[in-house]
């Protein structure tokens, strides 16, 4: 209650009047306005008192936030870094395995003329022209053979059927010596499988820890049906070996 004060006497009193009194003021109303003013003095220091109380709590609830985001932001800065160590680890991991990869179809690739193996990997090239030559000196022997059956004048006398027994024994061992291409197209087309499924294995590897799921194309390998755009004629075939 500004401007006033409570006197003993329980009666509020304007400080102007104990202003305006005679200088001559007893001893007994100096006395209750410095206990006025002290009981003044006392509620202001306890409502200040409070209020630094107030504050206090406030500023202590303050530093247990600031400790609390401090903490917070301590741990996510360690999961972002964790985070960002495993991401590397895994480009690594995947760039190890891509390359591995790469290396494998890299020694297989082609990279010679076909007629032999141009590096540690199989040449699909030389498979087809051994087999092309196999069937060639095959067809040949055979064309030779079917000529001398159609001609039999060599059977008309002991040297020309000495003869055509010679050659034609000649012809089966060319045809037989041409079948044996096999073998090594065998361990070449046998090398570029494995190889190949090695690739397929590291792929569906690393597919699947990328969590990546591939599905089989229904058209893909096996064995089905021919149908009528797929069929081949007996004429096709006789061009194929002409």
């Amino acid at each position: 209650m500004q401007g006033r004060i409570m006197i003993p006497d329980g009666k509020a009193r304007d400080i102007k009047s104990f202003q305006s009194a005679p200088v001559a003021m007893d001893m007994q109303s100096l006395m209750l306005m410095m206990h006025a003013v002290k009981e003044q003095m006392d509620g202001m220091e306890r409502l200040m008192k409070g209020r630094l109380e107030d504050i206090s709590a406030m500023q202590s609830k303050m530093d247990i936030f600031e400790t609390f985001v401090r903490r917070r932001f301590d741990e996510i800065s360690m999961e972002i870094n964790a985070t960002s160590q495993q991401l590397e680890y895994a480009e690594e991991g995947l760039a190890g395995r891509f390359g591995e990869v790469l290396s494998t179809i890299s020694a297989i690739s082609f990279s010679g003329n076909g007629l032999t193996a141009a590096n540690t990997g199989v040449e699909l090239q030389a498979v087809l022209n051994d087999t092309e030559q196999a069937a060639n000196k095959i067809l040949d022997a055979a064309d030779r053979i079917t000529n001398r059956m159609v001609d039999q004048s060599q059977l008309d006398n002991e040297e020309g059927r000495t003869q055509f027994f010679a050659q034609t024994h000649q012809d089966l061992q060319d045809i037989l010596m041409a079948c044996s291409f096999q073998d090594l197209t065998g361990q070449r087309v046998r090398k570029t499988l494995e190889s190949l499924q090695m690739i397929e294995d590291k792929i569906s590897s690393t597919l699947d820890e990328l969590g990546i799921e591939v599905k089989a194309d229904p058209l893909a390998g096996g064995v089905r049906d021919s149908t009528e755009n797929h069929a081949h004629s007996q004429a096709d075939i006789d061009a194929l070996f002409s």
